[in-house]
């Protein structure tokens, strides 16, 4: 994960423990290893900054992989939290998780395979609403809260952890691969990856002031903050 950091985390924010392993990766990316161990206080895990003050509907896709080779009692993968900020004061107002287990219109979690996880479409809950249940699309959080976007707290606003679910993450070992925000794939490779076929400068289109212009997609989060919108005017 570019500009990733790893950092520890009290397990009341549900944080797991991620570390990387050689092994099996998600179509020849890299991989970070989870594992679930049942600790209650201290946990690492891993975060992403680069999407501070980017609203949720700006993002347009959302999605990655994950790996178990060790499930614990409940079912349990690898998870993303979005830390929200919902009124622009760059306070945090929700924190929005995505679990593989609660996707049930996607497949259920299973051993000893990849699995893709499309987040931008699927289900979600929010601490605030006390959850989970209820589970929500982002489309309909953002239909209840427009103007939610992304705050970094402790330096990033965008979690990929395990555990911290008490007993249900007993024992659990399993990895995380391919995650996709917008334009930019985080593959946990050591190395920086080749550019992909047909795009060899890592260009993408944005809307800027009714100009369609291009740019690194590694400046995609910054146009978005500043109101730009991804794809041709």
């Amino acid at each position: 994960m570019e500009r990733e950091q790893r950092y520890l985390r009290r397990c009341d924010d549900r944080l797991g423990r991620v570390r990387q392993r050689p092994g099996h990766a998600a179509r020849g990316y890299g991989q970070r290893a989870v594992h679930g161990r049942h600790e209650r206080r201290l946990l690492p895990a891993l975060r992403q900054s680069d999407y501070n003050g980017v609203k949720l509907s700006a993002l347009t896709a959302f999605d990655y992989s994950t790996y178990v080779s060790h499930a614990g009692s409940g079912s349990q993968a690898a998870y993303v939290d979005l830390y929200v900020d919902n009124n622009n004061d760059g306070v945090r107002d929700d924190i929005l998780t995505f679990e593989p287990v609660y996707q049930t219109g996607q497949g259920t979690v299973a051993l000893n395979t990849w699995q893709h996880w499309n987040a931008l479409t699927g289900l979600w809950w929010s601490d605030s609403m006390g959850g989970p249940p209820p589970l929500f699309t982002l489309s309909s959080y953002i239909a209840s809260h427009p103007d939610a976007r992304i705050v970094n707290v402790g330096g990033g606003g965008v979690i990929l952890g395990a555990g911290c679910g008490g007993a249900a993450w007993t024992g659990f070992v399993g990895n995380a691969d391919k995650l996709t925000i917008g334009v930019n794939t985080y593959d946990f490779e050591a190395t920086q990856p080749k550019p992909p076929p047909g795009n060899p400068d890592h260009k993408v289109l944005v809307c800027h002031k009714g100009h369609t212009i291009s740019i690194d997609r590694h400046a995609l989060p910054a146009h978005l903050r500043h109101g730009d919108k991804q794809g041709a005017c």
